[in-house]
């Protein structure tokens, strides 16, 4: 609100050049600096803290997990039970790349091997087209870099009682 009112301040004020003081204050804005510091604040941060904080979310959202597996490669995948018993798999890629057709093919390979209903795939970075495509109709939620933020304001308080 007060962010409004400083718009147009500028816009009466300056005229023409209320346009330039509205267009910084946008680039500028609190909500945009806060996107912005959510994302940069996932990349910045060690692998292990990430996959920390991802199994501690699961934990806060009501999973248990039953089995971890880490690979050569750094990701991390796990066996989840949801609070009605449901098998879920999870991967968690730590890496700041794209997340590719072949990684979302690595996850339905898991779910398959772990006889999971459904599966999650976590990512400090974004999904390629192609893995979009081949997730679409699949029991699979992806969480990537942006829905990252809204997990931390679900599940970064306290544990569920």
């Amino acid at each position: 609100m007060a962010g409004d009112t400083w718009r147009l301040i500028g816009v009466a004020a300056f005229g023409g050049a209320g346009l330039v003081t509205v267009l910084l204050l946008w680039l500028f804005s609190h909500d945009r600096r806060a996107r912005l510091a959510r994302r940069l604040y996932w990349i910045t941060k060690s692998t292990a803290a990430f996959v920390g904080w991802v199994v501690a979310a699961l934990g806060q959202a009501g999973y248990s997990i039953s089995e971890r597996v880490t690979t050569r490669k750094g990701e991390v995948i796990l066996r989840l039970a949801d609070e009605r018993n449901r098998v879920w798999a999870a991967i968690v890629y730590p890496g700041l790349f794209p997340v590719t057709s072949d990684q979302v093919g690595v996850l339905l390979r898991a779910m398959a091997g772990s006889q999971a209903d459904r599966a999650l795939l976590f990512t400090r970075s974004i999904f390629t087209p192609a893995a979009l495509q081949r997730a679409k109709g699949q029991p699979l939620t992806l969480v990537d870099r942006d829905a990252l933020s809204t997990w931390v304001n679900l599940y970064s308080g306290q544990r569920k009682a």
